[in-house]
């Protein structure tokens, strides 16, 4: 029974850590400002920043989800970060990119599992 709970919270997790890269790496890839990339809800239990970088990377107590944070997700957003990083001054294509690049990682990753299973 464990060992089910066990595999259950490593797959979820995998799968959110795929989902959440693509959200992840597109945004940077499009020069949009990423406060933090976090592994699950709840206090943090692990996190670690760069020096001088921006992104803070986090490891959360429940392993049920996960989130990108992004400047300019909020249209209050009035922190010191550039205007042309913020979220909401991209192009709409960029945006659009940026929200659905997770569910697309899933599914290339579900064709890659389902390949290898072959």
């Amino acid at each position: 029974m464990i060992y089910t709970l066990i595999q259950f919270f490593a797959s979820l997790t995998l799968l959110v850590v795929i989902h959440e890269f693509g959200h992840f790496i597109f945004s940077k890839l499009f020069k949009v400002y990423v406060y933090e990339f976090s592994i699950g809800m709840g206090p943090k239990l692990l996190h670690y920043k760069k020096k001088n970088g921006e992104t803070e990377y986090c490891l959360r107590l429940i392993p049920i989800g996960g989130f990108v944070s992004l400047a300019g997700e909020d249209a209050d957003d009035n922190s010191k970060i550039p205007d042309d990083r913020k979220l909401y001054n991209k192009p709409v294509w960029q945006r659009f990119i940026i929200m659905v690049a997770g569910a697309t990682f899933n599914f290339i990753f579900a064709f890659v599992v389902l390949f290898i299973m072959a």
